[in-house]
């Protein structure tokens, strides 16, 4: 099983950070990161996931608050069409 850095153990606070796997958990990280990641975290996140699971996390998961997916959506530069919002 393949672990995430420790330095991003502050990002998974809520579950068990030794039970994250890199590729099991591929999108529930790339959100993580998205929403909460400094430029470090952020940095790995690129080197570890291609574009494409990134870009897939935006435009299909839920949960995203406004701010981040209006921000991530201008870096990509994707047209997203729809938010989820949890109300």
């Amino acid at each position: 099983m393949k672990r995430i850095p420790k330095y991003m153990i502050r990002y998974f606070w809520d579950v068990d950070f030794k039970s994250i796997d890199v590729v099991r958990n591929k999108f529930f990280i790339i959100k993580r990161i998205l929403e909460n990641g400094d430029k470090k975290s952020v940095k790995w996140m690129f080197g570890k996931y291609n574009f494409s699971d990134i870009k897939y996390s935006l435009l299909n998961l839920k949960g995203y608050d406004k701010k981040t997916l209006n921000f991530w959506s201008i870096v990509f530069d994707l047209k997203v069409k729809r938010s989820y919002d949890w109300r």
